[in-house]
């Protein structure tokens, strides 16, 4: 996370000062200063090519927000958290947390989030496959006989499922 927070703070000139939570509020009035840049008059006044360079320097300062958005996510992310209160829905929690990381790591937009809530599962007792019944066939040849299981292990598998 010091890594990570330490492009964004090398980017907008910032020394690395405080906590995790405080550098990432740091880094991000840093970049709204130059989103929201109050130094420039009314920006339909400006120069076609001085609006160009403003929503240049806004939309930098926006990718810059990448690596902190990636701290402010993980900050909460502590196994703490769900040994206080051990329950699914800080389990949960948590999940959704690394899946906002994981999504934006890969260059996705975390939302909207798997829909985690409280399911309902149906098991179904299949027919039973004898392993003891294919035991010649295993030391005749143990590969095919493996293999013969797993294949009929997947089909009653599939018949299964509903």
């Amino acid at each position: 996370m010091n890594a990570a927070l330490t492009v964004s703070e090398i980017t907008f000139n910032l020394p690395p000062k405080g906590s995790f939570t405080d550098r990432c509020r740091r880094l991000e009035q840093a970049a709204w200063d130059r989103i929201y840049r109050e130094d420039l008059p009314d920006l339909e006044m400006l120069s076609p090519i001085d609006r160009a360079l403003a929503d240049r320097v806004a939309q930098e300062a926006e990718e810059s927000l990448w690596h902190m958005r990636i701290v402010e996510t993980l900050v909460s992310v502590t196994g703490q958290y769900v040994r206080e209160k051990f329950t699914a829905d800080r389990f949960a929690e948590t999940l959704l947390l690394v899946w906002d990381v994981s999504r934006r790591i890969q260059g996705q937009f975390p939302f909207p989030r798997p829909q985690l809530a409280r399911q309902n599962a149906i098991v179904t007792v299949g027919e039973p496959l004898s392993v003891s019944d294919r035991r010649s066939a295993y030391k005749a040849n143990r590969r095919q006989a493996v293999s013969d299981l797993t294949a009929d292990l997947q089909t009653a598998l599939e018949k299964l499922i509903l």
